[in-house]
């Protein structure tokens, strides 16, 4: 890409350095391959990365996302136990921690 342009642009699909090697904007393959482009586009609108606004992991990912945090929120209580002199006992993880 000498020009400096992305290869697959999605941004804006017609500036997208692919279609550079098409003579011509009326080209049957260059109106194609500008359409995948697109496509393309619109399918990330619909489900975008992860780094873009708008992302929502699946289902699966979600409940190991939440049983991590859960998780991550016991290590937290029981290191401010330790911190504290305090026990927790792990049987019992919704009473009060024991002085």
């Amino acid at each position: 890409m000498a020009s400096g342009e992305l290869p697959v642009n999605f941004s804006r699909p017609e500036r997208s350095g692919c279609l550079l090697a098409f003579r011509t904007a009326n080209a049957p393959e260059y109106v194609e391959a500008l359409s995948l482009i697109r496509a393309g586009q619109a399918a990330l609108v619909e489900h975008p990365r992860a780094e873009m606004p708008g992302f929502q992991p699946c289902i699966a990912d979600q409940k190991r996302l939440d049983t991590c945090r859960q998780r991550q929120q016991v290590e937290d209580r029981v290191w401010q136990a330790l911190r504290e002199n305090r026990k927790i006992y792990e049987s019992n993880r919704n009473a009060a921690d024991l002085p």
